[in-house]
């Protein structure tokens, strides 16, 4: 992050009870030289690149979003040995996450509550904070939706299950839905499925016996999704 030299004459007081100024909408700069951004909702048109601050908004779900990274960058000639981007879908959590990314030390945090690191004056209010030209961005921990890592053993499971799932459901004739689906109020097999894959979480060691008609049916005919881990980190790192 950059600043302009504060101009004192110029600063203001009663918002903050301390000399601010406000260098970009939605950003206040102190005195101090210490820097925060005051909300998490920017418009389309104001998720964009601040020149004058070096820094820049966007959303996660944002088209032009840069790659992020949970190293820092390093370009390697061997293109083995060269990081990969984090994927797009790891980063939707509630749909994009605001973020900002700091051009100078090539750092990114999220826009949101900080509980740590930050001048007790400012909790509450900042949703991001620089303690100074060069200095490292803190804001709120991004969360990274990584796809679920099984065993081979849990593979083999999971396979097990949808190809029982659906000898039983051929069995006992219940047919592949079209829509969410009832087998009838007045049959003794009266049964509605949920209209999406089972979670792989719920099946795991579980055996077939164990489950629901209802699991057996959604097994069969939709099969299971891989529950999604969830992991926090303070910061990620851009090129």
């Amino acid at each position: 992050m950059k600043l302009e030299p504060f101009n004192l004459s110029q600063a203001k007081w009663d918002d903050w009870r301390a000399f601010h100024r406000y260098p970009a909408r939605n950003f206040v700069q102190f005195d101090t030289n210490e820097l925060i951004v005051t909300t998490t909702k920017f418009d389309p048109d104001f998720r964009k690149f601040y020149s004058t601050l070096n820094v820049s908004i966007f959303s996660t779900a944002d088209e032009k979003c840069p790659p992020l990274f949970e190293e820092p960058h390093i370009v390697h000639l061997d293109p083995a040995r060269r990081a990969k981007p984090i994927p797009k879908a790891w980063l939707t959590e509630g749909g994009g996450q605001t973020i900002l990314v700091d051009h100078c030390t090539k750092q990114v945090v999220a826009l949101g509550t900080i509980k740590d690191h930050i001048p007790v004056r400012l909790r509450g209010r900042a949703r991001a904070y620089f303690a100074g030209p060069g200095e490292p961005p803190v804001g709120a921990r991004i969360i990274l939706r990584p796809p679920m890592v099984w065993s081979e053993a849990d593979e083999q499971h999971f396979a097990d299950t949808i190809a029982a799932c659906q000898m039983w459901a051929g069995l006992n004739e219940y047919p592949k839905p079209t829509s969410q689906w009832d087998r009838g109020s007045g049959s003794r097999n009266a049964i509605t499925i949920p209209w999406q894959p089972l979670d792989r979480q719920i099946v795991h060691e579980v055996s077939f016996e164990m489950l629901t008609d209802v699991h057996k049916v959604q097994i069969a005919w939709h099969g299971l999704s891989n529950h999604r881990a969830r992991k926090e980190v303070d910061r990620l790192y851009t090129t």
